[in-house]
């Protein structure tokens, strides 16, 4: 009979991620995706979102948990793990994400019948609008910010999502796929304000069309 497919699941401090060979080797199988999930040190359940994760994706992948440790924020966190891994997609979630059956392989599927370098995640909120929930290729990702981050590394929480939306959608590089279900679960999300500086700083960026990557006004009329 042949192997199930393996999963690789680490937790690692932001400082232990720093250190290029904190990951485990994948004992010589090459696994396709790589699965951030960016979180406080005190969150709970993050263990058993790694293990529905797993159960429901349909599709074997590195699940890698990071710990704020050194208080970057969950955009720091994702870049930080973007540099230090190489599976050629990249999933960026959260830790108060859920997801749907099959939703990785669905993603992927999307993803390459699409010929995209981003693909929205259907999270219940942006009806595909915003990738807050996404799946990268890395070849088309390291073309953005050459090759050092997944976001624009001034972001700290919030607005990295969506400047990387923007600029896939205006290459004609975006995907959605509403059966590729990864939910936000959170009871108190609607009543939080967003980082004040993460929205400026998005605000000053698209004054720039993000220093010249996205010029369609229609976009650029998003999110305010």
């Amino acid at each position: 009979m042949p192997n199930p497919p393996r999963y690789l699941l680490s937790r690692l401090k932001a400082t232990e991620l720093a250190k290029s060979s904190a990951l485990p080797s994948d004992e010589g199988k090459t696994l396709a995706a790589c699965v951030v999930i960016p979180c406080l040190p005190e969150a709970e359940n993050i263990e058993a979102l790694a293990e529905v994760l797993q159960q429901r994706a349909g599709q074997p992948f590195r699940t890698l948990i990071v710990d704020d440790d050194l208080g970057q924020g969950p955009a720091g966190l994702l870049n930080l793990a973007f540099r230090q891994t190489k599976e050629p997609l990249f999933a960026y979630l959260a830790q108060d994400a859920f997801p749907g059956r099959q939703w990785l392989a669905r993603g992927i599927k999307t993803l390459i019948d699409k010929k995209a370098g981003l693909l929205a995640f259907n999270d219940g909120k942006w009806a595909g609008q915003i990738a807050a929930f996404g799946l990268v290729r890395r070849d088309w990702c390291t073309r953005v910010y050459g090759g050092k981050s997944l976001f624009f590394s001034g972001y700290r929480q919030h607005y990295g999502d969506a400047e990387l939306s923007l600029i896939a959608r205006q290459h004609k590089s975006y995907a959605y796929d509403p059966d590729a279900v990864v939910m936000e679960v959170d009871f108190e999300k609607d009543g939080r304000s967003v980082d004040a500086n993460d929205r400026a700083l998005f605000a000053q960026r698209k004054l720039t069309g993000f220093d010249g990557r996205v010029s369609d006004t229609q976009l650029l009329g998003l999110l305010g």
